[in-house]
């Protein structure tokens, strides 16, 4: 399965590293490090940041105290330091963790950027997307994971403060994650009740 990540929408200049075991292949279109799949992205002309101000933008889990749990895999470890995308390892929050897969969330190493991680050790992989904070008011960022064959896609997404559920899945320190998503649309949804649909852009 291939990763796809927000900042691959939005044309941001970054890098999408695949690291497997016999290459790494690099691409300017995305923050993201898998150890498995082929390294393609695509860009969509349709709605990034939402439709609704849900969010003043915050992300209030990486203002909660470290723990011994808020710790990096060896292959984040390995792409901080070879890449440094985001501010130090030290700020980084593990938001959620569901079976063999952690979300976790640290600020950006450009001012102002927020950057959400997935690790999946079923898979030794690692992906990485960051990108402005600003985004968060109306929008995600996010990550997915798209399955060719049931064509559908694992959605994670990092969300503001004051966002509650993303379709129908809570929200847990800022992050969701959706299984299985038919179609590119999630809607985000806070304390009052207002909706902001965003789409996710073709997936396959």
């Amino acid at each position: 399965m291939n990763w796809k990540s927000l900042s691959a929408r939005v044309g941001r200049r970054a890098s999408l590293f695949v690291v497997g075991a016999a290459a790494i292949s690099v691409s300017a279109v995305a923050l993201a490090w898998a150890s498995q799949g082929d390294a393609t992205s695509k860009t969509a002309a349709s709605s990034i940041s939402g439709t609704t101000t849900v969010s003043n933008g915050d992300v209030s889990v990486l203002a909660r105290p470290a723990s011994s749990s808020d710790t990096a895999s060896k292959r984040t470890g390995d792409l901080q330091a070879s890449h440094h995308l985001i501010s130090d390892l030290g700020d980084l929050r593990v938001a959620t963790e569901v079976g063999p897969i952690r979300l976790l969330v640290a600020p950006g190493n450009k001012a102002g950027d927020v950057c959400l991680i997935v690790e999946d050790s079923s898979e030794d992989s690692t992906a990485v997307d960051c990108a402005s904070r600003s985004l968060l008011s109306k929008g995600a960022i996010y990550l997915t994971k798209p399955d060719e064959t049931s064509q559908t896609a694992d959605v994670f997404l990092l969300v503001g403060d004051g966002v509650t559920s993303v379709n129908a899945q809570a929200v847990k320190q800022n992050v969701a994650m959706l299984q299985d998503l038919p179609g590119q649309l999630v809607e985000l949804k806070d304390q009052a009740g207002s909706v902001s649909t965003v789409d996710l852009g073709p997936q396959f």
